[in-house]
């Protein structure tokens, strides 16, 4: 009987240090987790003249054109909007066609991805249409220390303020990064 108590007994108490050790090793793995999803959140101004980022969580950072800026590990330059003509054989609703030259290096030690579709181009509040020409809009898996570049195209009339807002689609956090500008 002292033999089955005993046993029970060591167990029981095994069991405990078990839990015990499930628990420490599963909080430790939740904080690096965590600071690795702060880490790559953050959205600064690398090269900007007009950066006016407020400090408060998922509040929007305002950029103009032309600023260069880091958001995560991905580091993004988005030019002055440029006007052009439409192409010959895709139909534009406005005669104009707003132009943006995009550079994206990774800083990271991960790939990232950069897509057109991660963009969003507003006049008054209001969303335009994205334009599809002969050129490739920009679109990759951006590689560790790597540079990508391509361009945005949307169907818009001249003269107009700019509201560009980037999103990243594979990100933990609800940043976004808006440029403003004229075309």
């Amino acid at each position: 009987m002292k033999k089955l108590l005993k046993l029970v007994l060591g167990l029981i108490i095994a069991i405990v240090i078990l839990i015990v050790a499930m628990v420490a090793c599963t909080s430790f793995f939740a904080n690096e987790v965590d600071k690795e999803l702060k880490k790559g959140g953050e959205v600064t101004a690398v090269d900007s003249k007009q950066a006016k980022g407020d400090k408060q969580k998922n509040t929007p950072k305002h950029f103009a054109f032309g600023d260069t800026i880091k958001v995560g590990d991905v580091q993004l330059t988005i030019s002055k909007a440029q006007n052009q003509s439409p192409v010959q054989y895709s139909e534009s609703k406005n005669g104009n066609v707003v132009v943006f030259d995009v550079t994206a290096i990774n800083k990271g030690d991960d790939s990232a991805f950069i897509d057109d579709t991660e963009f969003n181009l507003y006049i008054n509040d209001e969303q335009v249409d994205s334009y599809f020409g002969d050129d490739m809009a920009i679109s990759g898996d951006l590689n560790k220390g790597k540079t990508l570049k391509g361009k945005l195209f949307y169907d818009a009339p001249k003269g107009q303020s700019l509201e560009l807002i980037y999103k990243p689609s594979f990100s933990w956090n609800d940043n976004e990064v808006v440029f403003k500008g004229k075309n």
